[in-house]
């Protein structure tokens, strides 16, 4: 690939241009002085070339034609300028991106896609630039979600805010699109596509506030705007939720079957509930099945002996500043005013959980001697028995117990228990 950067004006009509052929003339004499000679122009015809180059700021233009040459190919507007390869925008420069997007990447064979069809819990996923990775969430057929961690680290990437959407506001944080065969669109954080072209040529605007967990928005579910559901509308069930920066990755979790609001019936397969869920009649965690409560889940029980059963498995794991609650959803409840969350197999986990106005809070028991169960960092109150453990090995860690009838009651059970404080 031949690269001409020079001062030299042309009215292209664009800011650069790229071919994919050389001319039919030659060029020789002193490399500093070339002497081209031929019918063709080499401006016009081969390489990339990039006009008006007076300044590094513009460097993205030849890069972009650069672009053009490896993957032989036009633009690509669906990625919101979040990409080299978009075609245009309102606002320099005109529309491109200054590096390449895990897409355009895999598309080079640069990068391969880690590819989750499970639940994940805390999954963290390092910058995209310095990593190479980039998560494929399968929806249906060919159809998935594409995850990538977008971060300004290096000095080709550093630029006025003017210039392109990585280098506004906080410009960092998680890209989310979704690809229904052919070239990602992005699912923006705060669903702000501009389209400024014609219906035959997208043609869309980027900044920070594109990119999780920018303006406070952490999750994108079946039930948020923007949602998960597929090009067609139809909901894919998939989540991704509690986006947070730690250190030098981006973490959150990952849910393939994730449900809000009314819920009957037992819990057959995985499933993951978020936001507001009510229980108006016994729910069953059958065995092999597991229950994930997202952080900040609200679980209310209708009045009377309303049950959670246990017999696969539960993951409530919340947050010290997104805490899960299972509580009545009578309008003035008392204690005992639902029922208990009977947990029977091993490896369960609670943390940091409110548990209030049930009979027996949680109570942990089988015939056969469970191990493996956890409580840790939760609130017990307002029940007639805060926690119960018969024929158990459980960790009991760092709870506050209190005002209830019975805080604890342990029966041919052994574990771990401390820092918890216990009183009326």
């Amino acid at each position: 690939m031949i690269i001409f950067v020079n001062r030299a004006r042309w009215s292209l009509g664009y800011q650069g241009i790229a071919n994919d052929y050389l001319p039919t003339g030659t060029i020789s004499g002193d490399p500093t002085e070339p002497v081209i000679e031929g019918s063709a122009s080499l401006a016009t015809n081969s390489g990339v070339y990039q006009k008006d180059v007076y300044a590094l700021t513009s460097r993205y233009i030849i890069f972009h034609e650069m672009g053009h040459q490896l993957r032989q190919g036009g633009h690509l507007n669906g990625l919101h300028r979040w990409n080299l390869m978009s075609g245009a925008g309102t606002t320099p420069p005109t529309g491109s991106g200054l590096v390449l997007s895990a897409w355009e990447k895999q598309e080079l064979g640069w990068l391969t896609f880690t590819e989750i069809t499970d639940d994940r819990l805390g999954y963290e996923l390092a910058d995209v630039t310095a990593s190479q990775q980039a998560i494929k969430i399968p929806a249906s057929g060919n159809n998935y979600f594409l995850l990538e961690y977008r971060k300004n680290n290096t000095y080709y990437e550093i630029t006025p805010e003017s210039e392109c959407p990585d280098a506004q506001g906080l410009a960092e944080g998680l890209l989310v699109s979704y690809s229904s065969g052919g070239q990602p669109t992005i699912r923006p954080a705060d669903n702000d596509v501009a389209d400024v072209g014609t219906p035959g040529n997208p043609r869309f605007n980027g900044d920070a506030t594109d990119l999780f967990p920018n303006s406070g928005i952490i999750e994108i579910t079946p039930f948020t705007t923007p949602d998960t559901d597929d090009h067609l509308g139809n909901p894919t069930g998939i989540a991704i939720t509690n986006i947070h920066q730690s250190g030098d990755k981006m973490v959150f979790n990952i849910y393939q079957n994730y449900h809000t609001g009314a819920w009957s019936g037992n819990v057959t397969s995985n499933t993951a509930w978020g936001g507001n869920v009510t229980i108006n009649s016994d729910v069953t965690v059958q065995s092999g099945a597991t229950l994930y409560i997202d952080a900040g889940t609200t679980i209310s029980f209708a009045s009377g002996s309303t049950d959670l059963w246990v017999e696969g498995q539960i993951i409530a794991k919340g947050t010290s500043s997104n805490p899960i609650t299972f509580t009545a959803s009578a309008a003035n409840p008392q204690p005992s005013e639902w029922g208990t969350i009977f947990v029977e197999s091993d490896d369960n986990v609670f943390e940091h959980c409110t548990i209030e106005y049930s009979d027996w809070g949680i109570k942990i028991y089988d015939t056969t001697y469970l191990t493996g169960n956890v409580v840790k960092n939760c609130t017990l109150e307002n029940n007639d028995q805060g926690l119960r453990f018969d024929n158990a090995d459980v960790t009991i860690e760092n709870n506050t117990i209190r005002d209830n009838r019975h805080g604890v009651v342990a029966i041919n059970a052994d574990g771990l228990f401390t820092g918890n404080s216990i009183y009326d």
